[in-house]
């Protein structure tokens, strides 16, 4: 219908772009990986590379990628890509606890500063600073910031999966799991993590489980994930499971503390204390009996 086309068009807009885009860096992340040396990579490429190296959810790879960013920055001070992957790689240094928080968090904040300086009507420092509002425990401030980043790009999926997350957190589960749908269409497979968080704050565990650990298949040396598969089969009641995914957080992440995960995140946001109480119950309940 007349009244329709344009709908129409969006859709199979969005259709294309959300199955072309990710083929297109896997193409371009493919040439990379063939590159021996960083020194012999442009800055964009190295900025790629770091891209792709965060995307694997590793500590190691991690710190490599900041370091990749850093040249990149060094080389093109004002290379967008490369100061919005340093904020990405420093919000998962934070949130899984690679190194010392309170750095990778000014840097976070210092990273989506300098992305909303360099790129004013873009999403990517908005989105940033959601980032950073989201791990100081200020939801409503991390909402207002992603509803920023869409007013700017609306078909910018990571906005709209990190929105579901933030809105759940303030208490507006319809549209959280409306935005959670959207980023899904946008960005198909890619935001299973949103999806299992979205989950567990619905006190879904059983989905939240499913969908966390398809999260693990790809990335099983991703704490985070690992903290919240624990999470989820605990209050599902499969302690077993709950204890396997604990002991694995904390061969990867010994120094992983619920605490300092509650208090970042937000020791007064209830989904965020039933993440804490289950790690630290699981905790308990793995330790030895007491010498009598």
């Amino acid at each position: 219908a007349a009244d329709e086309l344009f709908a129409v068009q969006d859709a199979i807009c969005e259709t294309v772009v959300s199955a072309a885009y990710p083929m297109l860096v896997a193409y371009t992340q493919a040439g990379l990986r063939r590159a021996p040396c960083p020194h012999e990579l442009q800055s964009w490429e190295l900025a790629h590379e770091g891209m792709r190296l965060c995307s694997l959810r590793e500590a190691a790879a991690n710190h490599q990628a900041q370091s990749l960013f850093r040249l990149a920055i060094e080389r093109e001070p004002d290379l967008l890509l490369a100061h919005f992957g340093l904020g990405i790689a420093s919000f998962d240094d934070f949130l899984n606890q690679w190194s010392h928080s309170t750095h990778a968090h000014h840097q976070l904040l210092a990273s989506a500063e300098r992305c909303a300086t360099l790129a004013p009507h873009g999403a990517e420092g908005h989105y940033l600073f959601g980032r950073y509002f989201q791990s100081s425990g200020e939801p409503a401030l991390a909402t207002r910031a992603l509803e920023s980043a869409i007013q700017r790009n609306p078909s910018y999926a990571p906005a709209h999966a990190l929105l579901a997350q933030t809105l759940h957190l303030s208490d507006r589960a319809d549209e959280a799991l409306t935005r959670m749908k959207h980023a899904a269409q946008l960005g198909p497979g890619r935001y299973s993590a949103a999806l299992a968080t979205v989950h567990f704050s619905r006190g879904e565990y059983g989905e939240a489980l499913v969908a966390i650990q398809d999260v693990l298949v790809l990335t099983p040396l991703y704490p985070f994930a690992r903290a919240l598969a624990a999470a989820s089969a605990y209050w599902a009641g499969d302690v077993d499971r709950a204890k396997e995914h604990a002991a694995r957080l904390r061969s990867l992440a010994p120094g992983f503390s619920a605490n300092s995960f509650m208090t970042s995140f937000g020791a007064h946001i209830e989904p965020i204390e039933r993440i804490a109480t289950a790690l630290e119950m699981i905790a308990a309940s793995s330790l030895p009996p007491p010498r009598r």
